[in-house]
């Protein structure tokens, strides 16, 4: 056996690929922000999902479900059943895809980040899940554990776009050298 590290490649970027994520996306955000009109157009009182939270405590999340009422939390229900598994596998692929690191350190970086995103955001889709269903009662540990899915969920998709933009900087960097170059 070999003590060597395996070393997968480098990412490298796809116009087709990216499009079609980008466009899988675009879907998915043009529903949510349609989805959530129709949630406050039947909620009680206005107010946000879980979801948009950054954290959350069991009391927090049994006041947004009382102000979502019934035909709220129904619509948050079909909400939660379409951003379950889709939103972190397209969100995940795309936060990987677009600019894609340039060195295999950096590329585990990314990986490691979108996969806590998409981890994140799947045990709290679960959590809220069992909180649509169980309301009113909100078992406290269903709701802590929601808000640890969610804290990852945000902090992990802040530092990949964070990452996404740290390439974008690098490579205008490059670009603009190689131009330096060009004219020296």
């Amino acid at each position: 056996m070999s003590s060597r590290p395996s070393h997968r490649p480098v990412r490298t970027f796809s116009w087709t690929y990216w499009l079609l994520l980008a466009t899988a996306l675009s879907s998915l955000v043009y529903y949510f922000i349609r989805a959530i009109a129709r949630v406050n157009a039947v909620a009680i009182t206005p107010t946000h999902i879980i979801d948009a939270c950054f954290g959350f405590t069991p009391s927090t999340a049994y006041e947004i479900l009382r102000a979502l009422g019934p035909k709220g939390r129904a619509v948050y229900k079909e909400i939660n059943r379409v951003d379950f598994i889709i939103t972190p596998i397209v969100l995940r692929e795309f936060l990987l895809n677009t600019l894609p690191p340039t060195s295999p350190r950096r590329s585990s970086v990314r990986e490691y980040l979108a996969n806590a995103y998409a981890v994140g955001d799947l045990v709290e889709n679960i959590c809220v899940a069992i909180m649509l269903n169980t309301y009113p009662r909100i078992p406290a540990p269903v709701a802590w554990t929601g808000c640890l899915g969610n804290v990852v969920k945000w902090i992990g998709l802040s530092a990949a776009v964070l990452a996404i933009l740290y390439e974008g900087i690098c490579a205008l960097k490059g670009q603009k050298r190689r131009n330096n170059e060009e004219r020296g």
